[in-house]
């Protein structure tokens, strides 16, 4: 089966659900030893997905098929939803494709996240998608 290029019915998650979701996924919870970041860029990279795909769906009335979040953010700006310029740590987050990742697990191992830096990000799209009406 083809992927749809569009989709235009909205993701029924809401911010609240994805909000605990994320809280329980993060690395600070831990207390294993040997702490492994993969299921933290996993479970946030897939939750950075959705939110943005909310938001664009507020916005633009359907959202991209894509699962590159990145490519997701940069798309606000069209549809009239001015940004902030990120920083290089941010836009390295956005550029992780989530549905890669069983290809290239080997590149993860040792990657660490800024776990303060994923957290402030994620509550930027969230005041985006509250200002929005985005429940």
């Amino acid at each position: 089966m083809i992927a749809q290029r569009y989709y235009d019915k909205d993701i029924p998650l809401p911010l609240t659900e994805l909000v605990k979701i994320y809280n329980s996924s993060c690395p600070s919870l831990s207390t294993c030893k040997d702490l492994s970041y993969i299921p933290y860029i996993l479970t946030s990279t897939i939750l950075m997905e959705i939110l943005l795909k909310r938001i664009l769906f507020k916005i633009n009335g359907r959202y991209r098929g894509t699962h590159n979040i990145r490519t997701l953010a940069e798309s606000f700006d069209q549809f009239g939803v001015e940004t902030r310029k990120l920083s290089k740590e941010e836009l390295e987050f956005l550029s992780i494709d989530h549905s890669s990742i069983r290809y290239t697990l080997n590149l993860y191992f040792d990657v660490t996240l800024t776990e303060s830096v994923i957290d402030g990000l994620f509550e930027y799209f969230i005041s985006i998608a509250v200002s929005l009406g985005i429940e």
